[in-house]
């Protein structure tokens, strides 16, 4: 793996949905939208899903390193597409894969998330 890549966060959210699956669906198009269109380079990936009874949904997004979680954090929070999306759901989960920096990690916690955090990776390849 190269370096750039061992650098990369990846969060894996879960969410109870607040309202309607469509509801969740049309609030996440247009915050997804808007940050393909307006947002930072390096949010690598950025999925959402809806569970299959239809009342859960969640997110797999990779940042190229933890000042990219903190600067589109910063950015999605001033945007009306972000509260949209929060009136549409309840965070039950929220993982972060890689070695995410103390502000990252403070900001987590200061937050008062259901965080677990996986700093360590074992094994494995990017292609």
């Amino acid at each position: 793996m190269s370096d750039s890549t061992l650098d990369r966060l990846v969060t894996v959210t879960e969410y109870e949905l607040a309202t309607s699956a469509s509801a969740y669906e049309e609030a996440i198009t247009a915050l997804s939208a808007r940050t393909e269109r307006e947002g930072l380079a390096g949010v690598v990936t950025y999925r959402f899903y809806i569970g299959a009874e239809g009342t859960d949904a969640g997110a797999v997004i990779t940042y190229e390193d933890s000042a990219t979680w903190l600067r589109h954090h910063q950015m999605v929070a001033a945007w009306e597409e972000y509260p949209a999306l929060q009136a549409t759901v309840r965070l039950t989960a929220y993982r972060v894969f890689g070695s995410a920096s103390s502000e990252v990690r403070a900001r987590l916690e200061a937050a008062n998330l259901p965080v677990r955090l996986f700093p360590r990776l074992a094994a494995g390849f990017d292609r």
